[in-house]
């Protein structure tokens, strides 16, 4: 599964500003679209596999019990939640990165061990965080 595009509201700068769905889940979001490619998307109906970025890390919760079928991206007032779950650490020169796996997506996003808040995280379990100013960046040559 990825996003797909229903309407674009408007543009600010390279940014579409999206309405889409993930799953089941529809939202208001910041896509990519430097060269306004994003109106292809929506008239051939495609989904489209996306990296994501975010703006601050506002909170981080550890799942217990988490299943695949738990992962979502969805809206929570301005903000977004996203459930996913630890694949793997990827060592930095002064931190470490998190990547997070959304298994209802081919999507992935990546967080800082540092702001894990002191949280103890492992491999194979489940994460939620709370983030700010979603950010989609779709694969190229998709359109």
């Amino acid at each position: 599964m990825s996003i797909n595009i229903l309407e674009i509201e408007s543009y600010s700068e390279k940014f579409a500003n999206a309405i889409l769905t993930h799953g089941e889940e529809v939202l208001k979001a910041k896509v990519w679209d430097e060269s306004k490619d994003l109106k292809t998307s929506i008239e051939k109906k495609l989904n489209l596999i996306v990296e994501m970025n975010y703006d601050e890390l506002i909170s981080i919760k550890i799942l217990d019990n988490y299943k695949d079928e738990d992962s979502i991206i969805k809206a929570k007032d301005k903000n977004y939640i996203i459930r996913g779950k630890i694949i793997q650490f990827v060592e930095l020169k002064n931190d470490i990165w998190i990547d997070l796996y959304l298994q209802k997506g081919a999507e992935f996003i990546s967080i800082l061990k540092s702001q894990t808040k002191g949280k103890e995280v492992l491999v194979e379990q489940g994460l939620e965080i709370e983030v700010t100013n979603l950010m989609f960046f779709p694969s190229k040559n998709q359109y």
